[in-house]
């Protein structure tokens, strides 16, 4: 749904006030820790309930499916 593209969309926004703020490698962290987390958490929680809510051969559920396939790659 929607609600996962405006997800991914805010956590491009962190990361764009992070670059526009010249952050250093800390100060990018901190800013991750504060707002990408919490957002982090939320596509998650989405991805498992559309995943689970979808038949398993459409696109958005095997879209999410990938999403947690690369989980650990998407949270360093």
């Amino acid at each position: 749904p929607r609600e996962l593209l405006g997800i991914f969309a805010r956590l491009y926004a962190v990361e764009k006030q992070a670059r526009e703020a010249g952050m250093d490698a800390a100060g990018r962290l901190a800013l991750r820790r504060e707002k990408s987390a919490p957002l982090m958490g939320e596509l998650k929680r989405r991805a498992l309930e559309v995943r689970a809510a979808e038949m398993p051969a459409t696109r958005l559920a095997e879209a999410c499916e990938y999403t947690l396939k690369q989980w650990d790659r998407l949270e360093k």
